[in-house]
């Protein structure tokens, strides 16, 4: 295949048929990269055993399985079983796997954002007509259209170049933007392909953003193939798929906090059963008889505890990441440790003494301490919330999706969150606010006014073919024009949505406007821009040199010295106030107002000219008429500018428009109203303020027209100074600093150049204002879900540690068995995350106030709540155990039977079931309780649209009452099946803990919680 011209004209612009396509797919491959090679499956399995509690715990469970065997080969016991230890292992294998298939379940849902991210469309020639791709599509051969703003698709040499400047620094490392060059050898596709070099000056590679001018290329290399794809492949480095935010920290720093007292209370509890146990232990008894025993054993017992801390205990602690450094604690942590060692040391010396007696008391005791320390790491796994900053992770994604559902694609995770706290939103107007789907209603032409029921009369006028030359020249945009199945054509616009709808009315009224371009030569053109706030163009036609100027009203007017009238040149002088008037006028009914002039140039060089000097000295222009252009509010915008006042936001239109303009759209919306001390105002008032004045002004102002990026650039540096938190829109590449200097940046989707996609944290696929109010209502709420995650997870972690603190002073050596605390960590970490970060937003949460950048995770409301519900189950728990609620008499729990006695779980096996129960069914309460976070809030609202809740609960309850019912899980759990009467009535009253929950809240607010 070969190209045989450098399409300067628009006509022979064609590009690839199907069939090409096709073909030079299977030749030279598809545009997609390679992903980089993904770590395999099961070894990230394997690095989910890494953390050093889980190891230490497995540990455990074998050295409990090897005391078993003792008992059962050396001291012929054939009571002891291998249950408790093999439940253990069952119990950790659960936890790790759900762990990881949670993980790997987010893993996933960040890979598909990223490839939503990625999946941006091209304007490239195919069948004779610009339309619009994938960038998977593309193929080596395509002609791409390329403008400001844009990121480059594929590798590829320029056949065109108009003001072409390419910012390369992602491939070079050059901080300025480079100016390129068209290519000039012959267009042989192979030889091209084979034998172009990045080092070419009609290069441009992948990735890179155009920051000026427009260009077409002719793509040569595609996918691995380009040089980004050589660099990635080079490297190898996969793209971390999620930021750690500030609410990660947060939540991380909290985590440590709630790990530090954990391990302080397991080290507490070890000690006390450690205590216990050899003091009940008869080998101490005799050990008081060997006074040289006793020493050698204490002071090896403070050797090898020091030792412990040293070399064990301190790694462990940075495992978790926590660090010894005082003295004090790093005593504190050793004292536990040398009485370790003292116990097994005691047990060693039993096995020593060699007598079957106190070998028997030498294995008890090690029972003893074995146990002891696996309930303490156990104690440590159950309260340190390692899962806490990886629920939030999952959080994020999960929020993520909705998001994208709702036409918000996030970009960067910090964005879900922050956009919750924004007290400002900073909107543009044309695609936001309104459809952009603009109908030119108004045209001035000849010193005449023509609505839209006269425009087949626009034809017979003498400037007629001067406003069509300047609309179709003067533009970069396309139609695609197709026929469907009926016959019917079908046209859509490609590129700028002002300028698609300007081609579409010269479309309506018969005019073709790719023969007038097809007939007109490019010599020079420069894009429209915030500074310039007008576009140009110089093209040839039969010898003669024409410029065309379009843009804002003010400024075109400024230019012309001249009218044209009749097709005539005359003065403006005359016509200048009826122009003026008919644009104000154009522009109070909310009509966008694009004017039109020319200039004939001669002795233009296009090689030679200097763009900057020869826009700036462009006057003595002829003014041809000007279109004004109706662009429909979004029927939803009224009301979400409304949720938007009663969430306590302020909402800013700035846009480049003109004041009147602006302001009928503001007072339309109900952004902006007279008389109530809110202002509306242009650029160049703006610019007066000084910036020690205008923290205060920027609070009022409501409407900037006429605006610059560095408007938007100083209003948000304003609003910071006041303490808002701003969420910025924008869609053109001048907009990037504003975006990137906002808490929030917000690109359009449809509209939006690349370079704006890639300053910004969220995409409004949509365009529409409506999208912003939603992905706050969803930022708020996603703060919410965590919090209520943390309210429950902190009152788990507080009832299990108090009941196993309280428990062996009470007489109740292990209120629930190692492998019960284990299950009750599964039930908290995993799946009361995924319940609870998956509650639906709530309409009460868009009229409360913004989130404080600084607000504490933990309110005052939630930490009473948190310590009202925990010491009420702590109190239920005991109180049904000792006065034998929901058992027979017969069963009531007898605390004189001792442990090491087999009758001891013979008959309080059912009153402990019956506790472990009641502790289960206060969580299935619990999890209703935490859907609420205040007083007023309901437990049971909205609860239909989380299926996901109800789905987890349910499931849950089911497994545990299945789980108690069973007799052989049973022996691993240390449960025995109970009746119907006894499950009716532990439903009833665990179902208590939700008006204790409404109490305690009550008693937070009462005391200024929040």
């Amino acid at each position: 295949m070969e190209i045989k011209a450098l399409a300067f004209r628009y006509n022979i612009q064609t590009g690839l048929d199907d069939d090409q396509v096709r073909s030079l797919r299977e030749k030279y491959g598809s545009n997609e990269l390679t992903p980089p090679e993904r770590e395999p499956w099961w070894k990230k399995l394997l690095g989910s055993f890494e953390d050093p509690t889980i190891r230490i715990l497995l540990a455990a469970a074998v050295l409990s399985l090897a005391v078993t065997a003792v008992e059962r080969i050396v001291l012929k016991n054939q009571e002891a079983n291998y249950f408790d230890s093999i439940g253990i292992f069952i119990a950790v294998g659960l936890a790790t796997l759900v762990g990881y298939f949670s993980e790997r379940k987010s893993d996933r849902e960040f890979e598909l954002l990223n490839r939503v991210k990625e999946n941006i469309s091209v304007k490239v020639f195919r069948n004779g007509q610009m339309t619009q791709v994938g960038i998977g599509d593309l193929v080596v051969g395509d002609l791409v259209h390329i403008d400001s703003g844009d990121k480059i698709p594929a590798d590829g040499i320029l056949l065109r170049e108009m003001g072409l400047f390419i910012d390369q620094s992602m491939l070079t490392g050059e901080s300025l933007p480079v100016e390129k060059e068209v290519y000039r050898g012959p267009i042989d596709l192979e030889t091209v392909v084979s034998a172009l070099t990045a080092d070419d000056p009609s290069f441009v590679g992948r990735g890179c953003m155009v920051a000026d001018g427009t260009g077409l290329l002719l793509v040569t290399a595609v996918g691995d193939q380009t040089e980004m794809g050589k660099i990635a492949k080079a490297l190898e480095e996969e793209e971390d798929s999620a930021d750690e935010t500030p609410l990660v920290q947060k939540l991380a720093r909290l985590a440590k906090q709630i790990s530090v007292a954990g391990v302080v209370a397991a080290m507490a509890i070890f000690s006390v059963m450690a205590v216990v146990a050899v003091a009940d232990s008869p080998l101490l008894g005799l050990l008081r008889d060997n006074h040289g025993g006793l020493v050698l054993l204490a002071m090896i017992s403070v050797a090898v505890g020091w030792l412990i801390e040293r070399f064990c205990l301190k790694p462990f602690f940075a495992g978790m990441d926590m660090e010894l450094t005082s003295k004090r604690m790093a005593f504190l942590a050793t004292l536990p440790m040398i009485l370790a060692a003292f116990v097994v040391g005691l047990g060693i010396w039993g096995f020593a003494s060699g007598s079957t007696e106190t070998i028997a008391y030498g294995v008890e005791l090690l029972k003893e301490t074995l146990l002891a320390f696996v309930v303490a790491v156990t104690i440590i796994v159950v309260a340190v919330p390692e899962g806490l900053p990886m629920m939030v992770t999952m959080s994020l994604a999960l929020n993520m999706m909705k998001m994208v559902r709702e036409n918000c694609l996030v970009r960067r995770l910090i964005a879900s969150e922050t956009i919750g706290s924004a007290t400002v939103i900073c909107t543009d107007k044309t695609g936001t606010l309104t459809e952009n789907k603009m109908k030119p209603l108004q045209v001035w032409l000849d010193g005449e006014v023509f609505n839209r029921d006269r425009f087949g009369d626009l034809s017979e006028n003498g400037s007629w073919a001067d406003l069509e030359t300047g609309i179709s020249v003067n533009s970069e945009a396309n139609l695609h024009v197709e026929k469907n199945g009926s016959g019917v054509e079908q046209v859509s616009g490609i590129g700028n949505p002002t300028e698609c709808a300007l081609l579409s009315f010269l479309h309506d009224l018969n005019s073709d406007y790719n023969a007038v371009r097809a007939r007109s030569l490019k010599l020079f053109e420069r894009g429209h821009n915030s500074q310039r706030k007008y576009s140009l163009v110089v093209t040839e036609t039969d010898g003669k040199k024409v410029c065309y100027i379009k843009g804002a009203p003010e400024k075109i007017l400024a230019h012309c010295s001249t009218v044209l009238l009749n097709g005539r040149a005359v003065s403006i002088s005359e016509q200048r106030s009826e122009i003026e008037n008919a644009m104000r006028s154009a522009s109070d009914s909310a009509l966008r107002v694009l004017a039109f002039c020319e200039k004939e140039i001669d002795g233009f060089d296009s090689n030679n000219v200097e763009a900057t000097k020869f826009c700036e000295d462009l006057n003595d222009c002829c003014f041809v008429g000007f279109v004004g252009l109706a662009d429909p509010v979004r029927e939803e915008v009224p009301a979400a500018i409304e949720s938007c006042r009663n969430a306590h936001i302020q909402v800013k239109m700035i846009t480049g428009d003109s004041l009147s303009t602006a302001v009928a759209i503001a007072k339309e919306t109900g952004i902006y109203s007279e008389g109530s001390g809110e202002i509306a105002m242009t650029s160049e008032e703006f610019a007066k303020i000084s910036d020690e004045e205008l923290p205060e002004a920027a609070e009022n102002i409501r409407v900037l027209a006429r605006s610059t990026p560095l408007d938007k650039m100083r209003l948000v540096k304003a609003l910071h100074q006041k303490g808002e938190v701003v969420a910025m829109t924008g869609d053109g590449t001048n907009d990037a600093p504003a975006l990137k200097s906002a808490d929030v940046g917000l690109s359009m989707g449809a509209n939006g150049t690349e370079v704006a996609k890639e300053a910004s944290d969220i995409v409004l696929v949509d365009d529409n204002f409506k999208s912003i109010v939603t992905g706050v209502w969803w930022g708020r709420t996603l703060f919410q879900n965590i919090q209520r995650f943390v309210q429950f997870q902190l009152s788990v972690n507080v009832v299990a540690l108090l009941c196993a603190i309280v428990g062996p002073l009470l007489g109740v050596p292990l209120p629930l068995t190692v492998t019960q605390l284990l299950w009750i960590n599964i039930i908290m970490d995993t799946f009361a995350a995924l319940a609870l970060s998956t509650e639906p937003p709530r309409p009460k949460t868009m009229t409360e106030c913004p989130i404080p950048r600084g607000a504490s995770i933990i309110t005052k409301t939630m930490g009473i709540t948190i310590l009202t519900v925990s010491l009420y189950q702590m109190v239920i728990l005991f109180a049904g155990l000792f006065f034998g609620w929901f058992v027979d008499p017969a069963h009531r729990y007898n605390a004189s039977i001792p442990v090491s006695d087999p009758e001891y779980l013979t008959h309080n096996l059912q009153a402990l079931t019956v506790f472990f129960t009641v502790f289960i069914m206060f969580q299935f309460w619990h999890k209703f309780n935490c859907r609420a976070l205040t007083y007023n809030d309901s437990v049971f609202r909205f609860l239909t649209k989380n299926k996901p809740f109800i789905f987890i609960v349910t499931t849950i309850t089911v497994v545990q009452i299945v789980m108690v019912q069973m007799p052989v899980v049973g022996e691993f759990f240390r449960t025995e099946p109970l009746n119907l009467k006894q499950w009716v009535e532990i439903l009833l009253v665990t179902a208590t803990i939700i008006p204790v929950a409404k109490i305690g809240r009550k008693i937070a607010e009462a005391f200024g919680g929040v």
